[in-house]
C-alpha cells in the first residue's frame, strides 16, 4: 500500500511538473519541428546564443524585393492580401490606403505611412490586425482627418502567414536568419519598396504588438530619419527587455525544438487550447469566434519556427533598455486597464514616452477594441 501511495504521489508530481512546464512556457504574446539530430543542436547552441538560426545548407539566393500581385481595386479594406517577394521569400501583406492616393498603384501613395507589427504565437500572423483595419477604413469617410493621408501596412513577417496567408514557411534547417534582425532588415526593405516610387522619402509610424516590440525599437534606433514615431502595444516590461542569459536561451530554444517541445505543439495547436489560454492570458472576456477562426488556420508544424525563437527569447537575447533611453522618437506605450504588469520605467527611462491604458482590454488591444486604438492612434499622432 505505501509503495502504491508513493507511485501515485509521483505520477501526480509529474503530471503536475508537465502542466506548470506547459503554462510557464506559454508567453502571454504566444499562444501556443520535429527533433532534430542530437549533434546538430549542439552546433546550433553556438549561433542561437547570438540571435542566429543557424542553415544547414547553402542558399545564395539574392532576389530583388518585388511584388508579384495586382494592387486593391478600392481605397477600403477587403481583407485581400498583396503578394511579394523579398531575398527569396514570398510574403503577403494587408493594407488600406488613404482617399487621396492612386488604388491603382500601391506603390505610389504618398502621405504617413503606418507599419503594422503583428504578435508571434501559434495560430497569429497578420490577420491579427483586420479588425484594425477595418476600423481605419470606416475613419477615411472623415476627411477632418490626417488619416485621410495616411496609408497602413501590415505584412506578415519572414516565416509567418505560411499556413493560410500565402507566405513561405522558415526551416532553419535549411536557411538561416538573425532573429531579430532578419525581422527588421524585412520590415526596412518592405518601407523601401513603398518608399520607391515617391519622390520623397514618406514619415513612418511603426506600431508593434506585444512581444514584437524589440522589431520597432530597432526599426526606430537604425532609421531615425525615417521612422517618425513608435507605438507598442502591450510590450513586455522594461525589466524584460533588459536581455536574455545565454544558458537560458539555448536551454529554452532546444525545448521547443525537442521531442518535449512537440509535444509542447500539439497540445497547444488545438482550438480549445488557444480559447483557453487566449481567455487567461489575452482577454478581459471571451475571445471571439472569429478569433479562434484565424488562428486554426495557422495550426501546423510548418509555422512553428517563428514561435520558436520568439518563446525562447531571441528577439531580446541582447537587450534592448539602453536603445529605448536614447530614442529621439516620440513613443507612445498603449496598454490594457485589466493588464497589471508595470511599465512606468518606461516613461521615467525614455526621452519622449507617453503610457496610455484602454479600458475593457487585457493584452490584445487592436483586437480587443479597435475603433479605440483607432480613435487613439489617429489623434496621437495629428498631436506628434
Amino acid at each position: 500500500m505505501a509503495t502504491r501511495m508513493i507511485r501515485n504521489e509521483s505520477f501526480s508530481i509529474r503530471r503536475n511538473s508537465i502542466v506548470l512546464i506547459l503554462l510557464f512556457n506559454f508567453q502571454v504574446q504566444a499562444f501556443y519541428q520535429t527533433i532534430n539530430n542530437v549533434n546538430d543542436q549542439k552546433n546550433h547552441c553556438k549561433e542561437v546564443a547570438h540571435g542566429f538560426v543557424r542553415s544547414t545548407s547553402n542558399n545564395n539566393n539574392n532576389r530583388l524585393f518585388t511584388s508579384s500581385s495586382s494592387s486593391p481595386e478600392t481605397a477600403e479594406y477587403s481583407g485581400s492580401l498583396i503578394k511579394y517577394d523579398y531575398d527569396g521569400w514570398n510574403l503577403s501583406y494587408r493594407t488600406v490606403a488613404c482617399n487621396s492616393c492612386d488604388a491603382g498603384n500601391y506603390y505610389d501613395r504618398k502621405g504617413h505611412h503606418v507599419l503594422l507589427i503583428h504578435p508571434v504565437g501559434i495560430g497569429l500572423a497578420s490577420w491579427f490586425w483586420e479588425p484594425f483595419l477595418e476600423s481605419v477604413s470606416e475613419k477615411y469617410s472623415n476627411s477632418n482627418h490626417t488619416i485621410s493621408d495616411t496609408n497602413f501596412y501590415a505584412p506578415n513577417l519572414i516565416g509567418c502567414g505560411c499556413m493560410s496567408e500565402g507566405s513561405d514557411a522558415w526551416n532553419p534547417d535549411k536557411r538561416g536568419l538573425f532573429i531579430p534582425l532578419g525581422w527588421v532588415r524585412g520590415c526596412e526593405a518592405f518601407i523601401e519598396m513603398i518608399n520607391k516610387s515617391n519622390d520623397e522619402k514618406s514619415s513612418w509610424t511603426v506600431v508593434a504588438q506585444g512581444a514584437l516590440a524589440p522589431i520597432g525599437i530597432l526599426l526606430a534606433d537604425r532609421n531615425p530619419n525615417l521612422i517618425s514615431r513608435l507605438v507598442l502595444a502591450s510590450p513586455s516590461s522594461w525589466t524584460d527587455l533588459g536581455g536574455v542569459a545565454e544558458d537560458k536561451l539555448k536551454r529554452s530554444y532546444n525545448f521547443y525544438r525537442s521531442i518535449f517541445g512537440r509535444l509542447f505543439f500539439q497540445v497547444l495547436e488545438s482550438r480549445r487550447a488557444v480559447e483557453f489560454f487566449s481567455n487567461l492570458f489575452l482577454f478581459s472576456n471571451k475571445c471571439d469566434q472569429t478569433w479562434l477562426d484565424k488562428a486554426e488556420l495557422e495550426f501546423g508544424k510548418n509555422a512553428r519556427p517563428p514561435v520558436q525563437v520568439v518563446n525562447s527569447g531571441m528577439c531580446v537575447c541582447r537587450g534592448l533598455q539602453s536603445k529605448l533611453s536614447a530614442l529621439q522618437q516620440p513613443t507612445l506605450i498603449v496598454q490594457g486597464e485589466d493588464d497589471k504588469r508595470q511599465r512606468s520605467e518606461y516613461s521615467k527611462n525614455m526621452k519622449n514616452c507617453q503610457i496610455v491604458k484602454l479600458s475593457g482590454c487585457l493584452n490584445v488591444c487592436p483586437w480587443s477594441d479597435p475603433a479605440e486604438f483607432t480613435n487613439l492612434l489617429v489623434d496621437w499622432i495629428e498631436s506628434n
